[in-house]
C-alpha cells in the first residue's frame, strides 16, 4: 500500500517543497530543496534540545550501602516526585512518616512528618505547621532542603522506602546497624 502526501506551496516560498510517503512501514521524507535540508536539520536539532534539555531533569535516585558502594535500589524521577521513609523512631518506639520531594537541582525537600508521640527526638513546632489530627501528630510547610540522606538501618526502626505505591524495607537489603545514602544524580 502506498501513501503520498504532496506540500506544494507558491513559487514565492521556494525552500518548502519537499514530499512525505510511507511504504512497507517506512516513512519517506523527499526534499526537493538544498535549502530546505538545511532548514530541516536545524529544525531537527532544535527538536533533540528541547526534549533533552528543556522539557524537564530526569534524576536517577540511587539508595547505596555504604559499607561496599553498592547500588542497593534505582530509580528514576523528576523534579517534584514525592518518596516516604516511614520507621520506628528507636527512642519513642513510635511511628513516623517523613515525605520528601525531588527540587529541580536534585536535592530532596522534606516537607512533612506525621508520627504517633511526642518526645525525646521527634520534632515539636519550629517552623512550618503543626497539628493533631486522628491520634497523629502532623508538621507540614516544612521545606527543608537535604542534599542526601545518611540513614543508619536498624532492626528495631525498620526503615521503610516508599515510592510509587512500593515499599522497600531497607533491612532487607542490608545488615542491622549498616549505613545506606540516599542521593540523586543527572540521568
Amino acid at each position: 500500500m502506498r501513501w503520498e502526501q504532496k506540500f506544494l506551496f507558491p513559487s514565492y516560498i521556494s525552500l518548502i517543497n519537499f514530499k512525505i510517503s510511507r511504504e512497507k512501514g517506512e516513512i519517506k521524507i523527499e526534499v526537493k530543496n538544498k535549502n530546505m535540508k538545511i532548514v530541516l536539520f536545524i529544525l531537527s536539532i532544535i527538536f533533540i534540545i528541547n526534549t533533552t534539555v528543556l522539557a524537564g531533569d530526569v534524576f536517577i535516585l540511587e539508595i547505596i550501602h555504604d559499607k561496599n558502594e553498592e547500588i542497593i535500589e534505582k530509580f528514576e524521577l523528576k523534579p517534584g516526585d514525592i518518596f516516604e521513609l516511614e520507621h520506628t523512631h528507636s527512642a519513642q518506639n513510635a511511628y513516623v512518616n517523613e515525605s520528601f520531594s525531588l527540587t529541580k537541582d536534585g536535592k530532596f525537600m522534606l516537607f512533612e512528618m506525621k508520627f504517633t508521640s511526642q518526645g525525646l527526638g521527634l520534632p515539636d513546632a519550629v517552623g512550618g505547621k503543626f497539628k493533631l489530627k486522628d491520634g497523629k501528630f502532623y508538621w507540614t510547610d516544612i521545606n527543608r532542603i537535604i542534599p542526601k540522606l545518611n540513614i543508619r538501618v536498624g532492626n528495631i526502626s525498620r526503615i521503610k522506602f516508599k515510592f510509587n505505591n512500593k515499599i522497600y524495607s531497607l533491612i532487607d537489603y542490608v545488615d542491622d546497624t549498616d549505613l545506606v545514602i540516599i542521593k540523586a544524580r543527572r540521568k
